[in-house]
């Protein structure tokens, strides 16, 4: 009897070991399984980051959640005591928070208690995997097609003050066109004239984004306003004028001397007619100039007040349909090339750069819109700013929409922080280093051929 006995604890003594060895190579194989996933999932997410085109971007995150969500299964089961068993209710919590898009994420609690599955393994390794690709489809497709671009979260909230003028028409198609909500974004938009505005509403924790002319920025950069560009939407050498009244006396530019001059101080309608003045022998010390809103000007200049402005698009349009015949015009591409620029606070880009990410997205897919479809595009530019679609076509011709960051604008800023200086414009004495206060990253994730600028 004694001897049965000791043959049968030897024996479950050897099963007990066989079964710990199994379990074991069970984990193991779960580890080694998920890891794999693991450096798969990476290695696609490193595809996605270095393709400029934006679909295949889209399919290869996908493919990202897809493998993730399936690893999840094995991360699970690698730390369980039970490999015939899972808690349900904390895997579909883990997969539910891993799903949830990064800006959106907030933590999901179950309602109700944990509970578990008991089943054979190959049964329950069946479910999970059937849930992980049901949840990860639902939450990386749109709930029809990638047309609709419907997303099963809601999209992200963000505040975009834009000015009403050509120079933010990529901003302005993208919201006509739906491309902000494409990329998961809810776009709230403060509108504005012009563009010194809109930045005041960023400095002032108003707005998020900002579409605004590049001598505001400088302006802000130089009072220590902790702003950065994140990508230049226009650039022209058109859309500056000086407008004049014939019946004051002015028919060429020598006549500008002693005559009341109105301009938008701390705008490109000030730099415009500086470095026109300089360039003809003309010091800001032989005219009056006289600091007006942008709206102002026209009105100012039909009503007498003014013998000539300095102002760009839409109101040289306004100006010139009220003076007719009266008006005289002077225009200069080679000395001045304006920048239109999308510009944010350091603390939001820092905190939120896929947000950032999104709204470049938008951007892009505008840029991309204006190349296939100008017609349309102009259009929508000229809804937006209330203009006759002649006057559009004009900008448009003289007009390079693109989203880039180029060196440029690091040149054109350091300039016009020379010229504040020198004039007495500002109370700064040293030029700021403007390359700190352009954001790079955002940008080159997503197209690296639009960024040339030397760091």
């Amino acid at each position: 009897m004694n001897e049965r006995t000791a043959e049968l604890r030897d024996s479950e003594e050897t099963i007990k070991e066989s079964l710990h060895e199994k379990e074991v190579l069970v984990k193991a194989i779960h580890h080694r399984v998920k890891n794999n996933m693991q450096v798969i999932s990476s290695q696609v997410s490193l595809q996605a980051d270095g393709s400029d085109n934006e679909t295949a971007r889209e399919v290869l995150r996908d493919v990202t959640y897809r493998v993730r969500s399936v690893a999840l299964v094995h991360e699970k089961l690698y730390p369980s005591q039970d490999l015939a068993s899972i808690d349900f209710a904390e895997y579909a919590r883990s997969l539910l928070n891993f799903l949830w898009r990064p800006g959106l994420r907030s933590e999901i609690r179950s309602k109700g208690k944990s509970f578990y599955m008991t089943d054979y393994l190959e049964k329950h390794l069946t479910l999970l995997m059937c849930l992980a690709l049901i949840l990860t489809v639902c939450f990386t497709l749109p709930a029809c097609d990638r047309t609709g671009q419907q997303y099963a979260v809601p999209p992200e909230k963000t505040t975009v003050a834009l000015a009403a003028t050509p120079g933010s028409a990529l901003a302005q198609i993208a919201l006509a066109r739906g491309f902000f909500h494409e990329k998961g974004l809810d776009v709230a938009v403060h509108w504005h004239q012009y563009g010194k505005l809109a930045l005041g509403e960023v400095l002032e924790g108003k707005a998020d984004f900002a579409t605004v002319a590049e001598t505001p920025v400088m302006f802000s950069i130089l009072n220590k306003e902790k702003i950065s560009v994140i990508a230049t939407i226009q650039t022209t050498r058109t859309d500056n004028v000086i407008i004049a009244r014939r019946d004051k006396g002015i028919s060429d530019f020598g006549d500008l001397r002693g005559k009341r001059i109105g301009a938008t101080r701390g705008t490109t309608s000030d730099f415009f007619l500086y470095s026109f003045l300089v360039t003809r022998g003309i010091s800001e010390k032989n005219v009056e100039v006289i600091d007006l809103k942008a709206d102002d000007m026209p009105g100012a200049l039909a009503r007498g007040d003014m013998d000539a402005i300095s102002t760009f698009s839409p109101f040289s349009a306004q100006t010139l349909r009220m003076l007719g015949k009266k008006a005289v015009v002077f225009r200069d591409p080679d000395i001045y090339r304006s920048s239109f620029l999308i510009v944010a606070k350091q603390e939001l880009i820092r905190k939120n750069p896929e947000k950032v990410r999104k709204v470049l997205s938008a951007l892009l897919k505008a840029e991309d819109f204006v190349r296939n479809n100008p017609a349309e595009a102009q259009k929508t530019a000229a809804d937006f700013a209330k203009l006759p679609m002649d006057q559009v076509r004009e900008v448009w011709a003289g007009s390079n929409f693109s989203v880039t960051l180029d060196q440029t604008l690091i040149l054109a800023l350091e300039d016009e922080a020379d010229w504040a200086m020198k004039n007495g414009l500002t109370s700064a004495k040293i030029i700021p280093n403007y390359l700190n206060h352009i954001y790079i990253d955002g940008l080159k994730s997503l197209r690296p051929g639009s960024v040339k600028i030397l760091r």
